[in-house]
């Protein structure tokens, strides 16, 4: 399910952040251990196939994207692990979460007790997180290697630019970004000073990505940005987007 060209990109990124690819496969094959074959993926595709879904990063335009969500109840609601600690406090409905599992643990045990499909990535970094995901109760698994164990590969980088290559492999009817800031890194990522330097880099690299896949995703799904800009994303204020949603 991996789009075409993504294990070219892949390799890049291994390279340009020094992670190993033994790494990313031993964790993959951890996470699917600890989740012994279960998979919500039917849910999944049944709460993005043919949906004009909400995208919401944790960049600083955040409480403004949470703000959009509210008024667009009838779209879908795909939450980055970083953006999912404001939706809870306002307790507002999240249909799936896309994490690492480095957010905030309470807020993301919250999503998944209110019914929100859980998708968890694996990768060399978070290998000793991974049990947390065994606790959730509709769960998807991740990979950004070759896929084992019953996990799956969208593509995508950072768990806000997987939220949209996810959302474009289950055949979003439209995808709008919001609180995707790239290059702007907001609070809510929980990203210590030591880090933030790392952090930006990320968020370059995941722009690419997204407009390097752009074209391809424009073939099924609409694709709008009312946040950063991303080429291949056609920018729309948050005022106009009951013009470009459906329901």
């Amino acid at each position: 399910m991996a789009p075409r060209g993504w294990y070219e990109r892949y390799g890049e990124i291994l390279a340009e952040f020094g992670y190993s690819r033994r790494a990313d496969a031993a964790a993959a094959r951890a996470l699917g251990a600890v989740l012994r074959g279960r998979s919500a993926m039917g849910r999944l595709e049944g709460l993005l196939a043919d949906r004009d879904v909400l995208v919401l990063g944790s960049g600083p335009s955040i409480r403004a994207g949470a703000g959009v969500m509210a008024r667009h109840p009838q779209a879908a609601r795909v939450a980055a692990d970083g953006a999912v600690a404001e939706l809870v406090r306002r307790r507002m409905r999240v249909d799936a979460v896309v994490t690492d599992l480095d957010g905030d643990a309470q807020a993301l045990r919250a999503a998944a007790r209110s019914g929100a499909v859980m998708v968890v990535h694996a990768h060399g970094d978070n290998a000793g997180s991974l049990r947390m995901a065994a606790g959730f109760g509709r769960v998807v698994g991740t990979t950004q290697g070759r896929p084992v164990a019953g996990l799956r590969n969208f593509g995508g980088f950072t768990d806000g630019d997987r939220c949209v290559f996810m959302a474009s492999a289950l055949r979003a009817r439209s995808i709008v970004l919001l609180g995707m800031d790239f290059g702007r890194i907001g609070s809510a990522s929980r990203t210590r000073a030591a880090e933030r330097r790392t952090k930006a880099k990320k968020l370059r690299r995941a722009r690419a990505l997204l407009e390097w896949a752009a074209p391809r995703m424009a073939r099924r799904s609409a694709l709008y940005t009312a946040s950063g800009r991303v080429d291949g994303f056609a920018r729309v204020r948050a005022a106009g987007l009951g013009a470009v949603l459906g329901g």
